[in-house]
This record gives C-alpha cells, structure tokens and sequence, in this order.
C-alpha cells in the first residue's frame, strides 16, 4: 500500500485523539509484527520496530489534535489536496506515521519510533522508556516539503485560576457567541495575524459593560482559539454585529465583570519577538483556552520560544500579570528549545533532498518538534525533521497537498537506500 492509501484508512477507520489512541497503538503494534518486526511499548504506549541491526531511526507522533466532528473522519480530495468534511484531517502526524509503515516492508536495517500524546505536551518523547540503536534520527513531523528542520522552539503551558464572588441582578440575559473563525496552529500561525475568538469577544463584551456569568472559549491550548461564548447581562444588544446572539434564563453573574474583561482584552497574546535570519517568531503566546463556570474561572496559555532564556522571561511576565488580577498560577509541560544544529547528518540529508527539491535547505519552526525532547534520551544521536506539504494544522481547514506526500516519500526512500547501503 502506498502511504496515502495507508494514511486515508487510518483516517477513515481509527481514532487516534490525544489521550485516546489506543487503538492506532494496537494497529501499529500488529502492522509490524505482520512485516517481521519487533515492536516493544513502554508506560506511555510509545512504539519501537525493530529488525536486524538498525542504521537509522524514523519516527513520528501517533496521536492527533481532535477539532470539529472527528467521530468518522471523512477525507476529501480537491485540486490535488487531502483535507477532512468538518474537521481536522490529523495529516499532522499521521501522513509521517503511514510513510513508516509503508517503508517497512523496503527495508531491514531501519528501525521505527512511534510517539504518544505529541499533541498534549510531548507526552511520548519526554517520557521515553525506550532505546534507539542507530545513532540518527530522522523526524517526520515537518510540515513544508523540502525543507529540513534543524531546530524548534520550546514551550510551556501556564494555567491561571481564580474563584469569583457572584451575585444576582436584575435584567435581561444573553447568550453571546463567537463562532467559525480560521483558527490554526499556535506556533506556525501566531505570525498570521488571525483573530483569537476568546478576546474578540472579550473586546465586544466590554464595549457594552456586560455583567458576565460564564464564558467558554477555545478549543485546545494549542490552537488559536476559532470560537467563544458568554452568558452576560446586558442592557441591550444592539451593536454585536458578527456575534450569535440568544436570549436566555438568569444566571449569577461575577462580581468583577470589568476585572475579568479587562484581564482578557489586554491579555499578552501573539507575537512578542520576530527572529529576522530566520523569517519566524522567537517568542510568542497563545491565550488558549478560558472556562468561567459558578464563579470558578481557569485560563491556558501556550508559550513558546526559539531561546530558554526568552521563554523564561515571558513565563514570568504573563505570571505576574495573571497574578496581578488575583490568579493562582501554574506552570506545566514545559520542553526546552532544540537549538540550531548543521551535523554530518543533517548536511547528508540535505544533499539528498537536493535531487527532489531545487530549493532544498535548513530551517527552523515555531513550534515543539520531538527533536528536542528526544534529543535528551539520545544524546549521541543526530537529528533532522522532514515532511510534506500540510496547510492550517489543528484546525478544519487542515490539509495535505497530495504530490508533496507522493515526492517527500521518494526523498525519504533514497535517504533510506543511502545509509542502508
């Protein structure tokens, strides 16, 4: 089976959210062992093929970021692109994952890492409990074909809670929504300039001195949030233009209704610092996700940075102004940068992809590769990350240019044929 034919099957016939992969752990298992393959799992359900002597290790993330109705995910092809009818496609990392298992049946002295819960933290590859033979790795979960990735930010998410009092008033009640903006990925688009639902509808809430009762907002952490909703009091609805607006039943509201809006409108979010060489951000956050329920609010971020020394600095400068609006705050899933790196193998790789790809060259990504995490575990190993064309991840509008898997597949297989030679 080619890795498209392999991938839509996945797509089609195996859940594999975050948190929920289960069942693509089971099939990868079985698909290797049917190619004569070893396959070990540790505590955190990663994945190790294995046959003969290894002279290199393919690996990718099994799980996916689950957006729109991902209960039967239905793959469409138009104008030479794969994407998914009303959700995420999860090309991002399943088109790395069928390359692998396409790839098996060619050869025996490569060896085959599959990660878990990428999408969630880096879950997999922080915790690895396994080991690689070879002493090079080459990652699948690059998005832009000819383009060899050699470093990515790191990250961190920071979560904030407050209980607010509440009270009841007099008035009409609404609900206020916010619904069907592009979205996207909070790395690879926070330079896009798109709108984040949570504080559009924030800014418009404020404009009207909206007493608020609850607010539900985003879809991951890290996505750029696509849709948000409130239950507010308001003297009127007039001049809500673009917002889904439902009369409903009286709530407690909060008593610090302008504290919250305030905290929300001027929230640090977006693009704090571009890096110029290198065309991408080397610090940005993403506000993610909000949730105010009985009082009881809870607000992620996604922080992300090129340098350790700039993520922790913005860790402490969006600390302190969450704390400063009566927020206990935590930090979690941090995973350091994996800095610019031009090895042996990394140039051997790229004189390979020269022959595919005219403008072949190294690259960096706002965004958390497993590089830098596996990079931990194996020490002595190189790294490179490759990938096909893939548009707008984590959101519907994902997509995956088709000849780009087609050619980044023959790219990979010489690579493969080289070493293994």
């Amino acid at each position: 089976m080619t890795p498209l034919e392999i991938f839509e099957k996945i797509a089609k016939d195996i859940p594999r959210c975050s948190k929920n992969a289960n069942q693509m752990r089971d099939f990868i298992v079985s698909w290797a062992k049917n190619a004569g393959y070893t396959a070990q799992t540790d505590d955190v359900d990663n994945i190790l093929c294995q046959k003969n002597k290894p002279k290199i290790c393919l690996q990718s993330h099994y799980d996916m970021v689950c957006v729109g109705d991902v209960n039967q995910i239905k793959p469409i092809i138009k104008d030479g692109w794969m994407s998914a009818e009303a959700s995420s496609l999860g090309a991002d990392n399943g088109i790395g994952v069928a390359m692998m298992l396409a790839l098996m049946e060619h050869f025996d002295d490569v060896e085959f890492l599959f990660t878990s819960d990428e999408e969630i933290g880096l879950i997999g590859a922080k915790n690895m409990g396994l080991s690689i033979s070879s002493d090079k790795v080459l990652n699948l979960d690059s998005e832009e074909e000819g383009a060899i990735y050699v470093a990515c930010a790191g990250g961190v998410d920071i979560s904030a809670t407050r209980q607010y009092e509440t009270a009841s008033v007099d008035g009409d009640f609404y609900e206020i929504s916010l619904r069907g903006l592009p979205g996207g990925h909070s790395g690879v688009d926070i330079d896009k300039k798109i709108p984040n639902a949570i504080i559009e509808l924030a800014k418009a809430l404020k404009s009207k001195n909206a007493l608020v009762s609850s607010i539900k907002g985003g879809e991951k952490r890290n996505s750029i949030p696509a849709n948000a909703s409130a239950v507010v009091c308001l003297q009127n609805s007039d001049g809500l233009d673009g917002f889904e607006i439902k009369a409903c039943e009286k709530a407690k509201i909060i008593k610090d209704s302008g504290g919250l809006l305030d905290m929300l409108c001027n929230a640090p979010n977006g693009v704090f610092e571009m890096d110029f060489e290198l065309g991408i951000p080397e610090s940005s956050a993403n506000l993610g996700l909000v949730s105010l329920e009985g009082g009881k609010c809870e607000i992620i971020y996604s922080l992300r940075s090129m340098k350790l020394r700039e993520m922790n600095s913005y860790e402490e400068e969006i600390g302190s102004y969450l704390s400063s609006f009566g927020y206990k705050v935590a930090k979690n899933d941090f995973y350091e940068p994996w800095e610019w790196s031009a090895d042996e193998f990394c140039i051997f790789v790229k004189s390979v992809y020269k022959k595919y790809f005219l403008n072949a060259n190294f690259k960096a990504i706002h965004a958390g590769l497993e590089c830098a995490a596996l990079k931990k575990h194996f020490p002595n190993a190189s790294f490179a990350s490759v990938g096909p064309n893939i548009e707008n991840p984590h959101s519907i509008n994902e997509r995956v240019e088709i000849a780009s898997v087609e050619k980044t597949y023959e790219a990979i297989f010489e690579i493969l044929r080289q070493v293994c030679a």
